[in-house]
């Protein structure tokens, strides 16, 4: 089974995936291997979770982990499952995007107002994952004021060194998401930039613009990072 969002009903544009990974951030080296920059980091106040970014200029993946339990259980997210997914089954993927919803799917989605960003940053995740975590996380920022928040490349104070990447890359273009039971809520068509597969096994592959005709990069045991397919002429 394989499903996605449609980014123009919902009047959104993706933002970014991220991954749990563990707090020692093995991972980090393997990224910087295999020449990303993933120096940006970002504590998550209230949340219980930190991260580190690659950073895109359009979008970005992020590798969050586990910073304080005590923190995630008592919030409404309640991330410690999805860091646990080893024992616990949850889903250790989500998919985030820009912009607002409206009509019928923003009554599927409830608000979030996290302890970081900006005071009017409001998050609207997806009610399923009121109920459980078996699901990727899915949810879109955008500010109370009703501007759609920035990418990447116009965040303040950005340091544009860390949008250039030795091995080239340039962007996300198409997420790959593997899991037992897996599949997305039926709020739009299939979007040709995500699919989702019911498999035995936790797994994310990015395809990356601009790496070349690089063989995948497995940098951590949930994470693939791989170069587009080619199009067949």
């Amino acid at each position: 089974m394989t499903r996605g969002f449609d980014p123009v009903s919902f009047h959104l544009v993706l933002d970014h995936v991220f991954v749990f990974v563990e707090p020692s951030l093995e991972v980090v080296a393997s990224l910087e291997g295999a020449g990303f920059v993933a120096d940006f980091a970002r504590d998550h106040p209230g949340q219980g979770t930190s991260n580190r970014l690659v950073l895109f200029k359009d979008n970005y993946l992020e590798l969050i982990f586990l910073r304080s339990r005590n923190e995630a259980r008592t919030n409404p997210l309640r991330l410690d499952r999805r860091a646990d997914w080893r024992v616990s089954g949850a889903c250790p993927f989500g998919i985030g995007f820009r912009g607002g919803l409206s009509g019928v799917d923003a009554g599927k989605f409830f608000d979030y107002r996290p302890g970081y960003g900006p005071q009017d940053l409001v998050i609207a995740v997806h009610e399923e994952n009121r109920r459980k975590a078996s699901q990727p996380l899915v949810f879109t920022a955008s500010p109370a004021r009703g501007e759609l928040p920035p990418p990447p490349k116009d965040w303040p104070d950005l340091d544009a060194a860390l949008l250039e990447h030795k091995n080239g890359a340039k962007g996300i273009l198409k997420v790959i998401l593997e899991g037992p039971g897996i599949r997305l809520w039926p709020l739009a068509s299939s979007a040709p930039w995500l699919e989702l597969h019911d498999r035995p096994n936790f797994h994310m592959t990015v395809f990356v613009d601009g790496m070349g005709e690089n063989e995948p990069i497995l940098v951590h045991d949930l994470l693939t990072l791989a170069s587009p397919i080619p199009q067949k002429s």
